[in-house]
């Protein structure tokens, strides 16, 4: 059975530098151009070059055109939240810090 799994597969894209870095990633891992995939993708050359390099500004829809073309679908995850922890909690409204009214750090 032949992997299928890509260089980008569970990458977390939260940044526009990383959106760039997983296309330009999964294009040179297809062994395609820059000009090669923005033809596919109907987008020019320079607009791609400039998503490559983590350009803020992008039209979402394109970009997803992108992906597409790169054979990938977009899902949302929600990230895992971190565990209550009980006892620090209660630890910090048993001993709360000092205020600007209280005695302690003043020497």
């Amino acid at each position: 059975m032949e992997d299928t799994r890509s260089s980008i597969d569970g990458v977390r894209l939260r940044h526009p530098a990383d959106i760039g870095q997983a296309i330009r990633a999964e294009r040179t891992a297809q062994n395609m151009t820059q000009a090669e995939l923005a033809a596919k993708a109907g987008v020019s050359r320079r607009w791609l070059s400039e998503i490559e390099k983590g350009h803020p500004t992008a039209e979402l829809g394109l970009v997803l055109a992108v992906f597409r073309r790169l054979g990938f679908d977009l899902t949302a995850a929600r990230r895992p939240r971190p565990a209550f922890d009980a006892d620090a909690a209660l630890r910090s409204l048993a001993d709360p810090p000092p205020t600007a009214d209280s005695d302690e750090g003043v020497g």
